[in-house]
């Protein structure tokens, strides 16, 4: 075998950990899925080896075409058309005018809800006055972590900075091209 240059190591170390990740949690379980696709196996015995028994069972199954036909109805229609309205949706808010504030925020606001209640949730557990957690372990003589006055837990990016001034300055934001005069 030739010896690996210097680069080529760099590669292989930096490639390592993706690598790993995808033997363990990806071809692993497809090749573990594989076997047992061939055996018997109600995890209280050992599996059996029943070879394409199986998959025999499985074109013979009126329930496989019932979901054969679901899965297509869902890729081919609903994810298309989903896409086809968002977009429009989105074309709709450009056209807008002055109230494309109001829609982008009525639009926006289910998805900004539950990062939102997560935060308050934190706040409410995890303050280190008040919070539940700390005082369930303050009744055990430990003491908590003080999790929100912690300077160097100070993790936020631009998104939370457009959270905290309303989106007023958005100096991160490209802005949106101007027609020339002329």
């Amino acid at each position: 075998m030739a010896k690996l240059r210097g680069d080529t190591r760099a590669a292989w170390a930096f490639l390592s950990p993706w690598v790993a990740g995808f033997v363990l949690f990806t071809a692993g379980p497809m090749v573990i899925s594989l076997y047992l696709s061939l055996t018997r196996y109600d995890m209280l015995k050992p599996a059996s080896f029943v070879g394409m028994d199986n998959y025999a069972e499985l074109f013979t199954d009126p329930k496989v075409g019932t979901a054969l036909y679901n899965t297509l109805f869902f890729t081919f229609l609903h994810v298309p058309l989903q896409i086809v309205l968002a977009l429009a949706l989105a074309s709709l808010l450009c056209r807008a005018g002055r109230a494309s504030g109001f829609f982008r925020t009525v639009l926006y606001l289910p998805v900004m809800t539950p990062p939102v209640a997560l935060a308050a949730m934190f706040l409410l557990l995890l303050n280190g006055q008040t919070g539940a957690i700390n005082e369930l372990l303050g009744w055990f003589g430990f003491t908590g972590p003080n999790l929100d006055n912690r300077p160097d837990l100070d993790q936020t990016g631009p998104g939370a900075d457009e959270l905290v001034d309303g989106g007023q300055h958005g100096d991160h934001l490209p802005r949106r091209a101007q027609p020339r005069a002329g």
